[in-house]
Parts: structure tokens; C-alpha cells; sequence
């Protein structure tokens, strides 16, 4: 057991909203670990080696386990978080990748955190996601179905990388707001299916200027009947699949 000398880092954290909650990063397509360290704290100070597949359990809603590491996903090969009960997640996502350093730079690690908490329906809160340097499908596919989680990160990259969301919050049904898209420039498949089947979310605001229809491919299909979609007044207004929404109101900012 190690004693950490950055107990001020804010580790990726996952707390129990009720009792007997457990969780896991899980092999579930038996691709091996996809890092050469992880571990575990229940304080954020002292840690210990963490096995891929291990549960942890959080007996009492309260108690809480931190992870840190320098986890990479990839295309085929990653890791998935597994949970039962119910759980938030807080902390710094970079931590699982940055270990004792968390940096805002995904460069260099394509499909970072790709299907992460793909089909977590019982993680209620996200953790935060600072990085600005967005690496190629980096957050793709992070919280497909994650149903029970009613407020979105923020995502605070003005840069896109190629498909760095695709698919982030499919079937998100809770979210009701997504996260402002600061970016002013769209790049390959970036918001494909992002906010597909979330069926309550009824505002959006994005800061890009032009549209290219296969980086928005069915992004907001099956959201409310009734939104609001915020953008610059030079983007051309157009409502349908792969553009926001028909019968949404339009509002330009700045």
C-alpha cells in the first residue's frame, strides 16, 4: 500500500447513492487490461493495485472509491465500467489516464474513454471531462444509455477532433439540457448521433458557423417536440435529421 504525496488531486471518484452499491472496470470482450497500472483508494491518499474485473463494494449510500491510472481504450479494445445500485461519479476523468498528474490534453490517445460507461443505467451523475486537446473518437460512445444520469459534463474543447462524440449521450433519456458546444468548427462525424434518443432534451447551443451534415448525421433524432436550439446568427437555418430539429425555436447568439 502506497501513500500518495497528491492528495489535493481531484481523483475520479465514485460514490454510493445507496446502500450495496458495487462497482467494476469489467473485460467484458476479454481484451485484456487496457493499461499497465490502476488503483484504488477509499481515501484518496492511500492506494492499492486494482485487478481488472475486481468488484468493489460500497456497502452503505455514502461511501465512495477512487481510481487512478493511465488507462487507454482503443477501437475494439477497452474497458468498461460496471455498476449496480446506484452511483455518482465525480473527480476528474483525467486522473484514470493522467494517473497522479491530470493534464487537459487527450493528444496521443485516440478512443481514450470510448464505451466507458456504455449501458451504466444506474450512474446518476457524470464526472468531469476537462480536457481541451480532444483526441479521434475520444468520449464516443462514453454514456450510451447511461439512463439514470440527468445532467450532461461540461465539454469545454473549442477544437474538435474526428468523431471525439459520437454517440457520447445515445439514449441518455434523463438529460433534459445539453452541454454547450463551444466549438466553431465541425469536423469528421464529431456530433454524429450525440444526443440520438435523448427523448427530454430540449435545449441545445452550439458556436459553430456552418453545418456539414455527415459531422451531424441523426444527432438530435428522437429529442423533445419542443426546444431550443441557440447558435450564431450566420449559421443557415435548417430543421430536419442531421440539422436541429423541426418544430424547435431558433435563437441567435452571439
Amino acid at each position: 500500500m502506497a501513500l500518495s504525496s497528491y492528495a489535493d488531486v481531484n481523483y475520479l471518484c465514485f460514490s454510493a447513492d445507496e446502500d450495496n452499491s458495487t462497482i467494476k472496470l469489467d473485460d467484458k470482450w476479454k481484451v485484456g487490461e487496457q493499461f499497465t497500472i490502476m488503483e484504488t483508494s477509499t481515501d484518496g491518499i492511500n492506494w492499492k493495485k486494482y485487478k481488472l474485473g475486481k468488484v468493489i463494494r460500497l456497502s452503505k449510500a455514502g461511501d465512495r472509491v477512487y481510481f487512478r491510472g493511465d488507462y487507454c481504450g482503443a477501437l475494439e479494445k477497452y474497458n468498461s465500467f460496471v455498476i449496480t445500485g446506484k452511483i455518482a461519479a465525480s473527480g476528474d476523468i483525467m486522473t484514470l489516464t493522467d494517473y497522479d498528474h491530470p493534464s487537459t490534453s487527450l493528444a496521443g490517445k485516440p478512443w481514450a474513454f470510448n464505451c466507458l460507461f456504455r449501458g451504466c443505467d444506474n450512474l446518476t451523475t457524470a464526472p468531469e471531462l476537462p480536457a481541451t486537446t480532444l483526441s479521434e473518437h475520444c468520449y464516443s460512445l462514453m454514456f450510451f444509455d447511461c439512463t439514470s444520469l440527468a445532467l450532461a459534463p461540461d465539454l469545454p474543447a473549442t477544437t474538435l477532433a474526428e468523431g471525439c462524440y459520437s454517440s457520447m449521450f445515445f439514449g441518455c433519456s434523463l438529460l433534459t439540457e445539453a452541454p454547450v458546444l463551444p466549438a466553431k468548427t465541425l469536423v469528421k462525424d464529431c456530433y454524429v448521433s450525440m444526443f440520438n434518443s435523448c427523448d427530454m432534451i430540449n435545449h441545445v447551443k452550439v458556436g459553430f458557423t456552418q453545418w456539414n451534415p455527415q459531422d451531424t448525421e441523426v444527432w438530435m433524432n428522437m429529442v423533445a417536440k419542443d426546444g431550443i436550439f441557440e447558435c450564431p446568427a450566420s449559421l443557415e437555418t435548417k430543421s430536419g435529421d442531421n440539422f436541429y430539429p423541426e418544430g424547435w425555436t431558433r435563437v441567435n447568439v452571439q
